[in-house]
């Protein structure tokens, strides 16, 4: 985040302030017509005019397994070249039923993959998110999550399932609820012979353990100090994702995920631990920005 904070104030605002920014993941693989498609619809959909700067959103991604080998990850599995708008190209090789899934907006929240769809962002956006949050929050693990429910905030219209039924612009390297469950199961430790490519907003991921996770599984004796310190992240996530700009959607998280806590754990350890994380991610900001954070979006 840093990095975009570093590209708005040396490169995109100087030089043009109406920039249109994408960007990715080291590890996504882009088709080729991803920013063509995408400035397509940007220019040529109906937006009202009067509106604030908005983002559009693209809803049409490939999800990989981890278990895909090097060979079959190379872009030629997936984009026919002399017919680059075969977007139906990567059903063709045998791996792609076990392995891929097609993302959609009617099978997002299915497949936990909500925030892996792609935005096309305008710079003076972009600028204001990190005008309202401090270096703390921007350099936060979850602060990705905190930006994409703004920008899905932002966004008038999503392309996508009606344009080009079967289209992806992105593919990514997802980590099923399963497996999460598993490393949640091996008491908050993954095997160490599987690489994680990526993790999302719903799910558990594996944590580094503190103090305060000892002291919660010492009160909590059906929890290890590795399952809390995967809950404390789970509600961080949570929680850095709307603090200060939606209290309407944080409440609602906070009595969801108390009662599934307690349900899940024992009676008590949802509150404690919600307040313990809500009080630590708040103090990540400072007075003025969390109160100009307030309605701005």
């Amino acid at each position: 985040m840093e990095h975009l904070r570093s590209l708005l104030i040396h490169g995109s605002i100087p030089v043009n302030p109406q920039a249109l920014l994408t960007f990715l993941d080291n590890d996504d693989m882009c088709h080729p017509l991803r920013f063509h498609l995408m400035m397509d619809a940007y220019t040529n959909l109906p937006f009202d005019s009067s509106e604030e700067s908005y983002t559009l959103a693209m809803p049409c991604k490939l999800l990989l397994d981890p278990s895909i080998t090097p060979s079959e990850g190379q872009l030629e599995n997936f984009v026919n070249m002399e017919c680059i708008q075969d977007f139906k190209y990567w059903r063709k090789n045998s791996f792609a039923s076990r392995k891929i899934q097609l993302a959609t907006n009617d099978s997002a929240q299915d497949l936990d993959c909500e925030e892996y769809f792609d935005f096309i962002v305008p710079s003076d956006v972009l600028k204001k998110f990190f005008d309202l949050n401090p270096t703390k929050v921007t350099s936060h693990k979850f602060c990705d999550l905190r930006l994409f429910q703004i920008l899905y905030e932002l966004c008038p219209i999503e392309v996508g399932d009606a344009m080009m039924p079967g289209m992806w612009l992105l593919a990514h390297y997802k980590i099923p609820m399963d497996e999460m469950r598993a490393t949640f199961d091996r008491n908050g430790k993954r095997d160490t012979d599987r690489l994680v490519q990526s993790v999302d907003q719903a799910s558990f991921m594996e944590e580094t353990q503190t103090s305060a996770d000892q002291l919660l599984a010492e009160k909590y004796p059906n929890l290890s100090p590795g399952k809390v310190a995967m809950c404390r992240g789970h509600l961080e996530s949570i929680i850095l994702s709307y603090i200060g700009w939606n209290e309407r959607m944080l409440e609602k998280a906070r009595i969801d995920k108390i009662a599934e806590l307690d349900r899940s754990h024992g009676s008590g350890f949802g509150e404690e631990l919600w307040e313990e994380v809500h009080s630590t991610t708040l103090a990540l900001f400072d007075s003025a920005t969390l109160e100009a954070s307030k309605g701005a979006w």
